[in-house]
């Protein structure tokens, strides 16, 4: 029977707009709304907090941890600890209290709920009236992350009353996350503020990467209180609305990562307060503007229009907008990962999609960003050497799930038995070259990632009884079901391309 998809979300041909709360779509929409811009990324979780199905994710690219335990009785060649993208920090949290009630739309009586995000902007902006007692109070939630500013981040709320209302109010960063649910993966440095700037300081216990994360607030005229608790800092304030007057709250966050350990934390700390007090001076206008100059320039240049159909319309913008928000060669350390940076499924890992399905974009799109794809497995060769030595074999071995360059897989019939990966980045050199006829790359890169494949190919493969014939046995194709298989198709016919492209290109250069 053929799938259908469920359709919640109204027809736009350039946004995706949810109109009512659907409460048994919740995480659904969290993913759908994720923003991001490779660098890092949110899901579209609610700030506020609630208690409906939830996953509060937040994610830098390359900020990573280690299991907590050895994978039992590992065999040679089977992956003894994995690693993986870690959940974050919370730089959106608030708390939002009227009336000694909390508000919580999984509890509270609420109505005109919409929530949209344009792509034209990236600008996503959820609204919705709660009534609480006999009070109507309008409460719009509005978050951007800069694609040209990348540390940058933004939160607006607003608020309207029908009559006159406390509210109390708290705007944390929240480093407590927990992964999965269940554990969290930083350990907390300090919480504290200068003048009238608040951060936190947190790093990974095992990678030993850090992050600085602030905020400074705009719209609070009342007086504040901060706390410092652990992995968090909560600016709380009580905002005194006089019936009909509207307030609105601007939160400007600068969020500064070290992947590889060539900062301290004072150096990260000084160039964020001055990057947060640029970004405050320019003001919240300068960088949405920007924004949409960004997006409007990408859409000029890379759009895909159907006339007609106005669902497949919204569908190819939307993949357009993910491909861009997910990956546009910001850092050549960076890859792609199977869910971007709206999820842990998959754990943050990159797959040999990346070549085989997501170049092809790139390739025609941002040759840049192609490049530095390629380059990312370059980056990572001897660790794909390594891998190789653990197989009892030569030359290089990319790995079938990897943040780092080191095999994350600990199911020994992906990780040991499936060759695609490898196959994968010489399909890729090879459609590069082809297309940019860049032989300095295949000279600097290019070749020695070849040689290196076809030299693990090679110490794989085996000749048949009758030594007439090359192949490979015991293997798992890319259908990923069938393990231990004689002779798969696929994997004697990309080997053999990559033996002849080599060759091809050991002439050439």
């Amino acid at each position: 029977m053929a799938k259908i998809a469920t359709k919640y979300l109204k027809e736009h041909p350039y946004k995706i707009i949810e109109i009512g709360l659907y409460k048994d779509k919740t995480k659904v929409s969290e993913s759908l709304f994720s923003l991001s811009n490779e660098y890092h990324g949110i899901r579209g979780y609610f700030e506020e907090g609630s208690s409906l199905p939830s996953l509060m994710g937040s994610y830098f690219n390359g900020i990573y941890e280690y299991s907590l335990e050895d994978t039992p009785n590992a065999y040679k060649g089977i992956v003894k600890r994995t690693h993986f993208m870690i959940n974050s920090i919370n730089y959106l949290k608030c708390r939002i209290e009227v009336d000694n009630t909390v508000l919580d739309l999984g509890k509270v009586n609420f109505s005109s709920y919409k929530r949209e995000l344009d792509f034209r902007d990236g600008l996503l902006i959820r609204s919705f009236t709660w009534n609480i007692n006999d009070k109507e109070i309008d409460i719009t939630f509005k978050r951007m992350i800069s694609m040209n500013h990348i540390k940058n981040a933004f939160q607006i709320i607003e608020f309207k009353s029908s009559k006159d209302v406390d509210i109390k109010l708290s705007l944390s960063i929240d480093g407590s996350c927990l992964h999965w649910g269940n554990h969290c993966y930083l350990d907390h440095v300090e919480s504290s503020c200068i003048d009238d700037v608040y951060y936190i300081k947190v790093k990974t216990p095992r990678t030993n990467q850090k992050i600085v994360s602030m905020m400074k607030v705009d719209g609070i005229i009342e007086d504040k209180e901060v706390s410092f608790l652990n992995r968090e800092v909560v600016l709380n304030t009580v905002l005194h609305l006089k019936k009909e007057e509207n307030r609105t709250i601007t939160r400007y966050v600068i969020n500064s990562i070290d992947k590889n350990n060539k900062y301290t934390f004072d150096e990260l700390l000084s160039s964020s307060l001055i990057e947060i007090n640029n970004t405050h001076k320019l003001g919240f206008d300068y960088f949405y503007n920007d924004n949409k100059k960004y997006w409007t320039d990408f859409f000029l240049d890379h759009d895909i229009e159907i006339d007609g159909d106005i669902s497949n319309q919204q569908g190819i913008r939307f993949c357009l907008f993910q491909l861009q928000q997910t990956y546009h060669g910001v850092d050549p350390t960076n890859n792609i990962g199977a869910k971007g940076l709206t999820g842990e499924a998959y754990s943050g890992h990159a797959f040999w999609d990346s070549e085989t399905y997501c170049l092809s974009y790139y390739l025609l799109n941002n040759l840049e960003a192609a490049k530095s794809l390629l380059l990312f497995r370059y980056n990572t060769l001897n660790e794909a050497k390594a891998r190789a030595k653990m197989l009892d074999c030569n030359g290089a071995c990319f790995p079938i799930a990897t943040l780092n360059g080191q095999e994350a897989c600990s199911l020994w019939q992906h990780a040991s038995l499936q060759f695609q990966p490898s196959t994968a980045v010489a399909y890729a050199i090879f459609h590069y070259v082809n297309l940019t006829n860049d032989i300095e790359f295949l000279e600097k890169y290019g070749y020695e990632m070849l040689l290196e494949i076809s030299k693990f190919l090679l110490s794989r493969g085996s000749y048949n009884q009758d030594n007439t014939g090359f192949g490979f046995y015991c293997v798992m194709g890319p259908d990923e079901f069938q393990m231990m298989v004689n002779h798969n198709t696929y994997t004697n016919l990309m080997a053999k391309k990559t033996f002849d492209y080599t060759l091809k290109v050991k002439e050439m250069i």
